[in-house]
């Protein structure tokens, strides 16, 4: 299982994030594992998890207020044809 962690921190200077948009592409050699994107710990879920265009795989906000963060989890497997090291 891989883990992509987001996270709005909480400064005097930061703000809400708006539209935002988390798009992973799995590299040549990971083969994504069919439904299995999903929500790991959130403070704020995402509006959309989208796994139509594996091996790109997407999340959407429409907001993602300060101080707040996600985990985002999805498997692949490592392609035989990959060379070791």
């Amino acid at each position: 299982t891989y883990t992509v962690t987001l996270t709005n921190c909480n400064s005097a200077t930061d703000t809400d994030a708006y539209e935002l948009e988390c798009t992973d592409t799995l590299p040549a050699g990971m083969t994504y594992v069919s439904g299995t994107l999903a929500t790991g710990t959130c403070s704020v879920a995402p509006d959309t998890l989208d796994d139509s265009a594996a091996p790109t795989l997407t999340a959407t906000w429409a907001t993602f207020p300060k101080n707040t963060s996600c985990e985002i989890t999805f498997d692949a497997t490592v392609d035989y044809s990959v060379n070791p090291g």
